[in-house]
């Protein structure tokens, strides 16, 4: 084709046809990103993490009310969860007959407590004598705990929950927030698949973002 005839050719207007076939095509392209960032934000939030707020204050003071959290879903995949973790979880049946009495839970609401004890730990109170004073904590497999996170130190168990021996997959769950806090005291334990995820990453209030063990 010589140049004048591609010139000429150029200069034609599009037909009817032509614009409706490009509008289409720039439609179904648009149509499709959308569908595929639509995807992908869930395959995320369903598969690798989600995004949470804190709804109470059973976790003060480590978390506090309308604290915005990034919950991972890996870990729980692949391992165990590990003492001190923060957990969000669905309750069971089990845990929802278990609060109706004290603190009535919804099987609609999820929670988010703080991991005291693994599959095959052994919760107990213990004492123990420290610089001629008498010391009684919280212990696991005999060990008393340092819980430096808690907004108060005393609080009390159920008469003859303890000692308690966990399951190959349990977890014993409690908030920071003790005296305040509706958990495995009165729900009891949970299962590993209960598990949604575990909090990383606490991205409001702006001057709190950051790591939420902190």
């Amino acid at each position: 084709m010589s140049l004048e005839k591609y010139l000429n050719n150029s200069k034609k207007p599009k037909t009817t046809s032509q614009i409706k076939k490009t509008n289409n095509s720039v439609w179904l392209g648009t149509t499709k990103s959308i569908t595929l960032a639509i995807l992908f934000a869930f395959g995320i939030r369903a598969f690798i993490a989600e995004a949470v707020y804190i709804p109470s204050g059973s976790m003060l003071p480590t978390l506090e009310i309308d604290d915005r959290l990034l919950v991972e879903k890996l870990t729980g995949k692949f391992q165990k969860y590990q003492h001190r973790d923060m957990v969000v979880f669905e309750p069971s049946q089990k845990n929802i007959d278990l609060s109706q009495n004290i603190c009535p839970i919804n099987k609609n609401d999820n929670f988010i407590k703080r991991v005291i004890a693994v599959p095959g730990d052994i919760i107990s109170i213990e004492t123990k004598k420290s610089e001629n004073k008498i010391l009684q904590g919280l212990a696991i497999n005999g060990k008393i705990i340092e819980e430096n996170y808690l907004k108060e130190s005393n609080f009390q168990f159920p008469v003859n929950q303890l000692p308690m021996k966990l399951a190959n997959d349990e977890y014993f769950v409690m908030g920071d927030n003790r005296n305040n806090s509706c958990d495995g005291r009165v729900i009891g334990t949970i299962k590993h698949d209960q598990i949604i995820g575990k909090a990383v990453f606490r991205f409001w209030p702006i001057n709190q973002v950051g790591n939420p063990y902190n």
